[in-house]
């Protein structure tokens, strides 16, 4: 077992409303903690803000990747130069207020919150605005800063957890590893949602519940520092990108199935579903693992 290498495709959804420009600094100012958590894991980040709408004419809305500060590229990189000046300036959606005169062209930044929405718009334009950032053979991890919930006030008509993974599943396929973090209201934080209920902030029930199904977790929008929540989220990520089932050639012989670790220690409890054992959590680093049949 190897917690070292792997690729992920990260989705940073971005609320663009005026109550969140400080999150988003915050965030930004915590972007080395972030990758270097990540260590050697060959990783990309694109961003999208929570404005599904499709009718504006704009890189900002509707799942479309932005356009990285002062630049024409989409995606985001270890290999890319200025890195943390990127992904501050990128992440701060502040000139959507600044430069904006609410034209199609020009549009402003909105109130309008749907992330599990653009979360499903974003793979849709995985051949067109956001070619090149969805890797067949990598990953997908999303991280959802906001400070409302789906559809701002989760209605009956917002986007589930559960629409989020079937779309997931049908354009990538089952076997594509996807898992889903926030940084939000969490869910009975009544402080949390006090210092921002004037704002218009909202529990972030949707978000915390896609999270919660594809193995993931929330932190909280009102932490003064956001470093111990990024890097948790890089660890989950790392974690995510271990072997946690082996593919076996033939259908074992019933009752020849034996599976060994070494040392015994990091042993862990594992089930066979037709030509695959699946391990209830990864092995720990360097454990040897030997499947017999």
């Amino acid at each position: 077992q190897q917690s070292r290498g792997g690729s992920v495709d990260i989705l940073i959804v971005v609320d663009n409303s005026v109550s969140m420009i400080d999150e988003q600094i915050k965030v930004g100012q915590r972007f080395g903690d972030f990758v270097s958590a990540l260590n050697d894991v060959d990783w990309q980040i694109g961003f999208t803000t929570t404005d599904a709408r499709e009718q504006y004419n704009s890189d900002r809305f509707g799942g479309r990747l932005l356009y990285l500060h002062d630049s024409n590229q989409r995606i985001l990189n270890r290999h890319t130069l200025d890195l943390q000046h990127l992904f501050l300036k990128t992440i701060n959606r502040e000139r959507d207020q600044i430069f904006c005169d609410g034209s199609d062209a020009f549009p402003c930044g909105s109130n309008l919150e749907e992330p599990l929405k653009v979360t499903m718009q974003a793979s849709d334009r995985r051949h067109q605005e956001n070619s090149g950032f969805f890797r067949q053979d990598a990953a997908l991890a999303v991280l959802i800063l906001s400070d409302e919930d789906e559809g701002s006030t989760g209605p009956s008509s917002a986007t589930s957890a559960s629409q989020v993974i079937s779309k997931v599943r049908s354009v990538f396929g089952a076997n594509k590893k996807f898992t889903t973090y926030g940084i939000v209201i969490q869910p009975g934080d009544t402080a949390c949602f006090e210092q921002n209920r004037n704002d218009g902030g909202e529990y972030g029930d949707f978000v915390q519940q896609l999270a919660q199904a594809t193995g993931g977790f929330t932190g909280s929008l009102c932490d003064s520092d956001y470093s111990k929540t990024l890097r948790a989220i890089s660890q989950s990520v790392r974690k995510i990108l271990m072997v946690s089932e082996v593919l076996l050639e033939h259908p074992p012989v019933a009752g020849s199935l034996k599976v060994q670790f070494s040392p015994a220690i990091n042993a862990v409890k594992w089930q066979l579903k037709r030509q695959k054992v699946i391990f209830a959590e990864p092995p720990t680093e360097d454990t040897r693992i030997d499947v017999i049949y």
